[in-house]
């Protein structure tokens, strides 16, 4: 797990482009290793199986087997490669990197970002939340100062018109202005 430990440490994503097609050219690698392997088995069968046939076809088969083979020696030089690189961006040394600690740094590193990413999204709705509050006060304050200004302006029993008649309704003067 010293990969996981390496990534929280640093505080690496695994979204990092480098890292990140690193491990899928490995495991790109390691497929087609696997299933050069699988087709290396039957050639070997083959072989076993012409053994006791014509040479030609032991030739052919033997053919096979030793190009097989050659295309395996390849195909591991690129796996050592991948590798390589993949240890060379975790700071590590490649014979401790071990690819069940890849994927649990992967996973790991994962985890944690979405945690993050949770405890972000958390704080904004709080953020929200308490400036949504603080709007609707501001609001609440400036409605009671416009329903304060309509009052006065509309009148009340304390108010005279231009006249000085005690009507409700129309335009007023506050009692003793103008």
């Amino acid at each position: 797990m010293e990969v996981t430990r390496h990534l929280v440490r640093e505080g690496m994503h695994m979204t990092s482009t480098p890292i990140e097609t690193e491990i899928f050219s490995l495991a790109e690698c390691l497929a087609a290793y696997a299933t050069l392997l699988d087709e290396l088995a039957e050639r070997l069968q083959l072989l076993g199986a012409a053994q006791y046939g014509p040479a030609e076809m032991v030739e052919a088969a033997t053919s096979d087997v030793t190009g097989l083979l050659e295309r395996l020696e390849a195909m591991d030089g690129q796996r050592s490669g991948a590798v390589t690189r993949l240890a060379e961006h975790l700071e590590l040394d490649p014979t401790e990197l071990r690819l069940e600690d890849v994927i649990a740094a992967v996973v790991t590193t994962q985890s944690l970002e979405l945690t993050a990413q949770r405890w972000r999204l958390l704080a904004a709705a709080q953020r929200v939340e308490r400036e949504s509050a603080a709007i609707s006060l501001e609001l609440g304050h400036a409605l009671a100062d416009l329903q304060e200004v309509e009052r006065i302006a509309v009148g009340s029993a304390g108010t005279y018109d231009s006249n000085g008649a005690h009507a409700h309704g129309g335009l007023r003067r506050i009692r003793g202005v103008g």
